[in-house]
């Protein structure tokens, strides 16, 4: 959700790197790697994280799009990391993106 955030709402949110949560010792630890990040999520339509949030699971995640093209949801899976190879992540990906462009043509958005 936050890769489909304007600029100035994230800043908002996040306007010092001492506003992101750090569960696990993974993830951006600046300002500067979660826009990384965030760009190579818009590029490839979807979230996927590995540990950050629960050591052992990770998360496959797309945004839902309202009629403004602002995320209002988000359709996402977790399974532990070692159970699903980068094939079988692929096809998550694939299948939580197709779900989530159901959802946003439902809600009158565009799916990107």
């Amino acid at each position: 959700m936050l890769a489909a955030l304007p600029a100035n709402q994230l800043r908002a949110l996040f306007p010092t790197a001492d506003t992101l949560v750090d569960r696990t010792g993974v993830g951006p630890r600046t300002l500067t790697a979660l826009r990384r990040i965030l760009t190579s999520e818009r590029k490839t339509g979807y979230a996927e994280e590995d540990g950050e949030v629960t050591t052992g699971y990770a998360s496959v995640a797309v945004a839902v799009l309202d009629h403004t093209g602002r995320p209002a949801a988000a359709v996402a899976t977790t399974f532990r990391s070692t159970a699903v190879d980068s094939a079988g992540r692929a096809d998550i990906a694939r299948f939580v993106r197709k779900t989530a462009a159901t959802f946003t043509r439902r809600l009158g958005g565009q799916p990107r």
